[in-house]
């Protein structure tokens, strides 16, 4: 499903369970990251939550860390052209278990150990560099210069 489908309403699959959307926007805070938050009604258990969809794209194959070498560089996934442009400093939210809030792993200790720099990084930051469009599971993705 694209984000752009997310309407108040509709009623879609999340974590096995049919959820009916109750209300939704489309919010673009900066620093190139873009979100869906929505309210969401369980039809099985009648729950109301919350729930933020974030465009994160995770690729298999690379090695672990590989992906802050590619800042800098073009990647090509599918037929769309993006630019990375910056390595992600991580905040204290990645320390919160997504389905508690509870924090229970300290991520930032973890990532200044495995990456000695001045500020906590996971993932980049990516954008189109041309027109866009849709990108599927089992595109291929390659890195060039």
């Amino acid at each position: 499903m694209n984000a752009n489908d997310i309407r108040k309403g509709i009623v879609i699959m999340f974590e096995g369970d049919l959820c009916k959307v109750m209300e939704f926007r489309h919010h673009t805070p900066g620093n190139l990251r873009a979100m869906v938050q929505a309210k969401l009604r369980n039809l099985r258990t009648g729950n109301q939550f919350e729930h933020r969809f974030r465009s994160n794209i995770a690729v298999d194959g690379p090695r672990a860390w590989e992906e802050q070498t590619w800042v800098g560089r073009k990647i090509r996934i599918g037929e769309i052209e993006f630019e990375a442009v910056e390595a992600k400093a991580r905040c204290l939210a990645t320390h919160a278990n997504p389905i508690t809030g509870h924090r229970d792993v300290p991520i930032m200790k973890t990532l200044l150990k495995a990456f000695p720099t001045e500020r906590p990084t996971f993932a980049i930051a990516m954008r189109t560099s041309g027109r866009g469009g849709t990108i599927n599971v089992g595109d291929t993705v390659a890195v060039s210069d």
